[in-house]
C-alpha cells in the first residue's frame, strides 16, 4: 500500500513541476513580446494629442509618415513641443492620423526594424462607452532612440473588444 501511494506522491509532485515550467516558459513569451517586441530596446515612447504642438501647415499638408532627425526639420515641424530632445542621440517619428475616437490613448504594440526601414505596429485602446465624436486629425509622435532609418510606416492594429 505505501509503494502505490509513493508513487502516487511522485508522480503528482513531477505533475506539479510541469506546469509550473510551463507556466514559467509562458511567461516568459509573454515578457519578451511585451517588453521586446513593443519598443523597450529602441527606447520607443509614443506622444498622442500632439497636434496642438505641431504647426497647422504641417498638420494639414502631411498624410505620410515623418523623420525627424534634426532641428532644423524640428523647427518646420513643431510650434512648441515641451519634451527634451537630443538629436545626437534621439529621433522624432511623426505620423498624422484621422480618428473619431480622442479620448482613448494609443500604444506601440510593436517595433521592428528591416534595414533601413522601420514599421511601428499601434493599437488604440479598447473601452466599451459611447465616445465617437466628428472625425479629425490626431497627430502621434514616436520619441527613440536614433537610428540610420529612410522610411518608418505606422500600421494601426484593429482594438480588441
Amino acid at each position: 500500500m505505501e509503494k502505490k501511494t509513493a508513487k502516487k506522491s511522485k508522480a503528482k509532485k513531477a505533475m506539479i513541476a510541469l506546469v509550473i515550467v510551463a507556466l514559467a516558459v509562458v511567461l516568459a513569451f509573454v515578457f519578451a513580446y511585451a517588453f521586446g517586441a513593443c519598443g523597450w530596446k529602441y527606447n520607443a515612447k509614443l506622444y498622442d494629442y500632439e497636434q496642438i504642438w505641431v504647426s497647422e501647415e504641417f498638420l494639414e499638408n502631411n498624410t505620410t509618415p515623418q523623420i525627424i532627425n534634426d532641428q532644423r526639420r524640428y523647427g518646420e515641424v513643431f510650434k512648441d513641443f515641451s519634451i527634451k530632445i537630443d538629436f545626437e542621440k534621439e529621433m522624432l517619428l511623426v505620423n498624422i492620423v484621422t480618428t473619431i475616437y480622442f479620448d482613448r490613448d494609443y500604444n506601440i504594440s510593436r517595433i521592428q526594424k528591416k534595414g533601413t526601414s522601420l514599421k511601428i505596429s499601434y493599437r488604440m485602446e479598447s473601452k466599451m462607452a459611447c465616445d465617437a465624436s466628428m472625425p479629425g486629425k490626431r497627430c502621434l509622435v514616436v520619441k527613440m532612440k536614433k537610428l540610420e532609418i529612410i522610411s518608418v510606416e505606422f500600421i494601426e492594429q484593429k482594438m480588441w473588444f
